[in-house]
């Protein structure tokens, strides 16, 4: 089966959601579906558009949420109305082959369905990401459309109210969507616990592609041509070359994502202070040199850069390094090790694209990141919050570049046989045949649900 997809996110910054996003349109693409991506402004566009995708564009939320909804339901209704006039301008033009009356114009079709219209368009599916208040935005536009397929995929929640967010997840769900996707078992887990039926939820594993080139030239954030790391700079190089050269380099601990509380930065900081690394001797007999590099940005981030410089004030050899928002892809093979610390997460990519990318991880003992990475085989688990635990952590892998290289090689071949694009875009597929038929056939043109 292959169609058309509308995908849409409500937001297009440097985000997990967005580059989840970039991932599956892609797939999808390969698999034969053309794909349109709708979203705010925003510099994940162009990584949408260098997968392939048509990207349009609606209000963002600081435009207010009346025009942000209008704006979302115009693209869509836009979308499906051009659908089914590109499938009945087909039906029309075989009728003419078989020497019925036909014509190669295509007549309008009203975005209130017409009869059939069903099964004119049974290969179109709407998609939304993360946000469930973009079915609630939907729901005037189906009561036109019922024959429109929608589904939902949830990429968890962080904050002060994710009891909320769950329950309004799972009550906007059960109304207004045919089907609902979890990126791990945990987030499905907890979306059941909130009230969504157990029939409507799939499960499919975030997922990231696997480039076997070491670097390679990628869309970049804001436009300018960056380097993408597929795998690690250093990955080819002789075994002999390789422990040169991370002896001559300081021991590079990485972290990727918001600066906001749920990631857990200043447990990671804290953790390189109680590690003490000045104190203790590296590879080489001599102290150990530490650099700390923090990508992305966020509201706890002045926070941070006070933490981070008391660290340094205090600790020698220690070296903190605030990159900003960045395509991460550019500085994996710069990290030694990528430390994900969350006090609460679902399933966050940038697990998953540090172990493609041959990198160690360090990560939090939440439920959907034991989900991706276990214990000693495919990287390394802390319980959350333990700052003395990831401090042990940190000194045990700085210590042992074999360990790190080993951790890197299996998680770099369990995202392959487990977690690749293809798997991910295949599973996703199943999902929209089964709301096709759903929509199309077991509802019908007389469903009128609000």
């Amino acid at each position: 089966m292959t169609g058309q997809v509308l995908l849409i996110v409500p937001w297009a910054s440097v985000g997990g959601t967005e580059r989840h996003v970039a991932t599956l349109s892609d797939s999808l693409r390969q698999r034969g579906w053309q794909v349109t991506i709708a979203s705010p402004p925003g510099p994940a566009q162009e990584w949408w558009r260098a997968a392939g995708a048509g990207v349009c564009t609606f209000p963002g939320a600081s435009a207010g949420w009346r025009r942000q909804a209008e704006g979302c339901r115009t693209i869509v209704g836009q979308w499906w109305n051009q659908t089914l006039m590109d499938r009945q301008a087909g039906r029309d033009r075989g009728r003419a082959v078989d020497g019925r009356p036909g014509s190669d114009q295509a007549r309008p079709v009203a975005l209130s369905d017409q009869p059939g219209a069903g099964q004119a368009r049974a290969d179109a599916v709407v998609h939304i990401h993360a946000a469930p208040e973009y079915l609630l935005f939907l729901r005037s536009l189906r009561r036109r459309s019922p024959s429109l397929p929608v589904v939902f995929t949830s990429h968890g929640f962080a904050g002060t109210a994710v009891g909320w967010d769950y329950w309004w997840a799972a009550f906007a769900a059960r109304r207004w969507a045919d089907a609902v996707i979890a990126v791990s078992q945990a987030e499905g887990s907890r979306l059941v616990r909130a009230g969504l039926p157990p029939g409507r939820l799939t499960v499919i594993g975030n997922a990231v592609p696997i480039v076997p080139a070491r670097l390679q030239t990628g869309p970049a954030v804001g436009g300018a041509a960056s380097q993408t790391a597929g795998t690690p700079e250093w990955a080819e190089l002789p075994e002999a070359a390789t422990a040169s050269a991370a002896r001559s380099l300081p021991f590079t601990i990485g972290f990727v994502g918001r600066l906001s509380p749920e990631k857990g930065v200043p447990v990671l900081i804290e953790a390189v202070r109680r590690w003490e690394p000045g104190r203790r001797a590296g590879v080489t007999g001599e102290p150990e040199r530490v650099r700390l590099l923090i990508v992305g940005e966020g509201a706890q981030r002045s926070e941070l850069e006070r933490q981070a410089a008391a660290l340094q004030a205090q600790a020698w050899g220690v070296q903190v390094e605030f990159v900003g928002k960045a395509d991460p892809n550019v500085w994996w093979s710069k990290m030694d090790v990528v430390v994900v610390p969350s006090l609460a997460d679902a399933s966050p990519l940038v697990v998953l694209e540090a172990m493609a990318a041959g990198r160690a991880v360090i990560t939090s003992d939440l439920p959907g990141m034991l989900e991706m990475v276990h214990h000693a085989e495919t990287g390394w688990v802390v319980p959350a919050g333990d700052a003395s635990a990831l401090a042990e952590a940190l000194a045990q892998l700085a210590g042992h570049p074999e360990l790190r290289r080993r951790l890197g090689r299996r998680a770099r071949e369990y995202v392959r046989l487990v977690h690749s694009a293809e798997t991910m875009a295949a599973a996703t597929e199943k999902v929209y045949r089964w709301v096709v038929e759903r929509r199309g056939v077991t509802r019908g043109d007389s469903d009128t649900r609000s």
